[in-house]
């Protein structure tokens, strides 16, 4: 009975604040997710031929685990070129989902015969990113 009382008492607020103050519970670190929305998409996307310009659209989601209210700024480039930027304000547990059409091309000149289009978002500073192929 002892036990079903305790954990009662942990399941209210003032009961949280005295397992944490005691060390029983750790609050969670804030932390952003940010990730390719559809991965099987990326690596259907990967290869051209040489002298093709090819425009893709490139989605993504950021996910805010953070505990307040946070503005993301986001780019997406194509080898050393920005091709599309922008932002997203976030609430704590809040996603955005973002579709961004580029040009990736494979020209008869290029070097290397391949690009990374990469996903960076600028604070807190992380990337995701996937090669694009130029075939002769």
């Amino acid at each position: 009975m002892l036990v079903l009382a305790l954990a009662g008492l942990a399941q209210t607020s003032a009961g949280q604040q005295v397992t944490r103050a005691v060390g029983l519970f750790a609050t969670s670190e804030p932390y952003t997710e940010l990730y390719f929305s559809d991965p099987s998409a990326v690596a259907a996307d990967t290869e051209g031929a040489a002298g093709q310009v090819r425009r893709t659209t490139v989605t993504f989601t950021i996910l805010n685990h953070g505990h307040v209210n946070t503005r993301y700024a986001w780019s997406i480039s194509v080898g050393a070129t920005a091709a599309a930027t922008g932002s997203a304000q976030l609430f704590p547990g809040q996603h955005a989902y973002v579709g961004r059409t580029v040009t990736t091309g494979c020209l008869a000149s290029s070097k290397p015969r391949r690009v990374r289009i990469t996903v960076a978002l600028a604070r807190p500073a992380q990337s995701i990113g996937y090669w694009f192929s130029c075939h002769v």
